[in-house]
């Protein structure tokens, strides 16, 4: 008498441990479902990338050194470093951009400030990307935030040179600002290449400014939201 009345009582754990296995499998299953898409949406970006490597080869051989650099920091930063999802997609997003900048859109020769735009947001993406990669070896978070800006604006400027040579020795068109004409096939130059790199330089800075503001301010945010839990806890 005594077992029969232990029968529903492991019948209903049984129920509940399995209940619980299923909960765990088909939540694992979802978040290996997203997974797996966005690798599939990542690998998707690098074979357009990898497509727009070779369809320049025949069109501007220069131009696709470009596209190489982008698809490798690509693959590159996907294996060898860890930083969060959103950044990553991020930088997907503004290598994406310039390639359709470039050539199938041509906005940066129908958009007048295109270009500074990108300079303007390029920064704050950058800055985060550097955060990120410093965060656990830098602990002091406004020397990250200064170390992650001057990284940033370094490499602006020797960003800027390597366009001077891009252009003087492969052939391509990375400085001054031109304008599609309404034929399609002619350019006007709106802006010479050193007011281009003067403003370039410009809209650099502030974006680099603008990460640190905010970064700074979700910084303190943070320590505060932190020192009164601690209080709280104290207290």
């Amino acid at each position: 008498m005594h077992k029969e009345l232990d029968i529903p009582e492991e019948l209903e754990q049984r129920q509940k441990h399995k209940f619980f296995i299923d909960f765990v499998i088909n939540r694992f299953d979802l978040e290996s479902e997203k997974e797996r898409i966005a690798k599939y949406f990542i690998y998707s970006i690098w074979a357009f990338m990898f497509f727009v490597l070779i369809y320049d080869l025949f069109y501007s051989p220069g131009r696709s050194v470009f596209w190489f650099l982008e698809l490798s920091v690509s693959i590159f930063i996907y294996y060898k470093l860890e930083v969060p999802g959103w950044v990553y997609f991020l930088i997907l997003a503004l290598f994406v951009t310039n390639i359709f900048g470039e050539l199938f859109l041509g906005l940066f020769y129908t958009i007048d400030n295109f270009d500074k735009w990108l300079h303007l947001i390029s920064p704050i993406v950058g800055c985060s990307f550097f955060y990120f990669i410093f965060d656990n070896k830098i602990k002091g978070k406004r020397i990250l935030i200064l170390f992650s800006v001057t990284i940033v604006l370094s490499w602006a400027l020797i960003w800027e040179v390597l366009e001077y040579f891009f252009d003087l020795y492969l052939a391509t068109s990375t400085t001054g600002v031109r304008i599609r004409v309404f034929s399609g096939r002619e350019f006007s130059q709106v802006m010479d290449p050193l007011t281009d790199l003067t403003y370039d330089s410009l809209f650099t800075s502030i974006g680099s400014a603008v990460f640190a503001i905010l970064a700074l301010f979700i910084t303190n945010k943070s320590q505060k939201t932190n020192n009164n839990q601690i209080q709280n806890f104290n207290g």
